[in-house]
């Protein structure tokens, strides 16, 4: 997730009023660094967490990619789940500073590896990739539906038949994971 969040900073830009281009940081903590403008916060953070984010975020402009459902049943309807946060994000005031959701991440990833065989998925089975790219769409269109902001879809790699882009997804950002001596051309 943390190379993957450079590539939201084209959807923050869009948002930003800053000529700079802006850097987000992967859970940035109570005191992200100075450079940061923008980062990763989850739907399982406490009510007080919401609430100082919020709190920091209009006294900095600091902004939010939401984390939604990575600790959901995959099969689980997004939508209501999205409601329930949307009324602590609004509870808390912390909505208008979040700018984009990601519903899970590396869905793909993790059916080939064999993290959704206890939901019939097989351990590396391809077939699991029609099944996943219909769902995520779904996923993403309630998630949007829900929350108002775009939604940005974590993946290692983008491929049209090996890891189609899910419908209603906004921002594709690859988080590619490399070995000693690997290079992002390489990917």
């Amino acid at each position: 997730m943390r190379g993957s969040l450079a590539c939201l900073c084209l959807l923050v830009a869009s948002l930003a009023h800053a000529q700079t281009k802006p850097l987000g940081v992967f859970d940035p903590g109570t005191n992200p660094p100075s450079w940061a403008q923008f980062g990763t916060i989850s739907d399982t953070a406490s009510d007080d967490r919401f609430v100082y984010a919020a709190q920091m975020s209009e006294a900095t402009g600091f902004l939010w990619l939401l984390q939604l459902g990575y600790h959901e049943d995959p099969r689980t309807p997004i939508g209501p789940h999205a409601g329930r946060v949307l009324d602590r994000l609004r509870s808390a005031c912390l909505l208008p500073y979040v700018v984009a959701v990601s519903v899970g991440e590396e869905w793909y990833e993790y059916c080939l590896a064999g993290e959704f065989a206890r939901y019939g998925g097989g351990v590396n089975n391809p077939a699991c990739i029609p099944v996943l790219h219909d769902w995520m769409g779904k996923q993403h269109l309630a998630a949007k539906t829900a929350l108002g902001v775009p939604v940005v879809w974590i993946t290692t790699l983008a491929h049209p038949t090996l890891r189609p882009i899910p419908a209603n997804t906004d921002v594709v950002a690859l988080d590619p994971y490399m070995g000693p001596g690997g290079s992002f051309d390489a990917v």
